[in-house]
């Protein structure tokens, strides 16, 4: 899809969807504006052609204008949210989102595994036992929100909205943000679910940081 068009869509959804401030709104189109224009200077008007190679140089663009930590978060949860949604609606076929992780505190924003890299990953687990399901779930689901490892902790299966490609999620200060989840780890949330209670022998009971092993009664 043109990234123009999957733009406008995009700013409809967060203003009658998620209902966000304008203030916010305005802030994260403008993030992932600055996206597009880098883009069109490099004849890239589609979804699908944007690639690692591209969002590389996007950041090294960025990076010019020595902004703050600060910033820098803001720009990438802005732009790795949007590339999440196209995604989630199919706008693009690629799943960029899920190999960028989140910059840290003092840290520039280009921190992410190159695709042979979380292939690499990911093919190391065994995943023909229901420990192996659940570890492939848990990376899985990871890369596709960016969730910390509290986040993680925290999970509950109530927050999860399988039909909505969505999850709740629960950071610092018990703040709620709603992280989106492509196809791949819900197919691998969903093996998961139905071997889980081969693992969780006790509903009360929290196994380390297991995915999705807590229920709220």
């Amino acid at each position: 899809m043109n990234i123009n068009e999957s733009l406008d869509i995009y700013n409809k959804h967060l203003k009658y969807e998620k209902n966000l401030s304008l203030n916010s709104i305005n802030s994260y189109y403008k993030d992932i504006v600055q996206l597009r224009e880098y883009l069109n200077d490099l004849k890239i008007v589609d979804l699908n052609d944007l690639d690692l190679a591209a969002f590389r140089g996007f950041l090294r663009y960025l990076d010019r204008y020595n902004y703050s930590n600060r910033t820098l978060i803001r720009k990438y949860s802005s732009i790795n949210n949007f590339l999440k949604y196209c995604e989630q609606q199919d706008y693009t076929k690629k799943q960029l989102s899920q190999y960028l992780l989140p910059p840290k505190k003092n840290q520039r924003l280009y921190t992410f595994l190159s695709q042979k890299e979380i292939r690499a990953l990911l093919d190391s687990i065994d995943s023909g036992n229901p420990t192996g399901i659940r570890n492939r779930a848990l990376i899985e689901f990871m890369y596709s929100t960016g969730a910390r490892v509290s986040e993680v902790e925290e999970l509950y299966i109530q927050s999860l909205d399988i039909k909505n490609n969505e999850v709740k999620l629960f950071g610092k200060g018990r703040k709620e943000r709603i992280a989106y989840l492509n196809n791949n780890t819900v197919a691998w949330i969903n093996k998961y679910l139905e071997v889980r209670k081969q693992i969780v022998k006790s509903k009360n009971r929290t196994i380390g940081a297991l995915p999705l092993n807590r229920e709220n009664d």
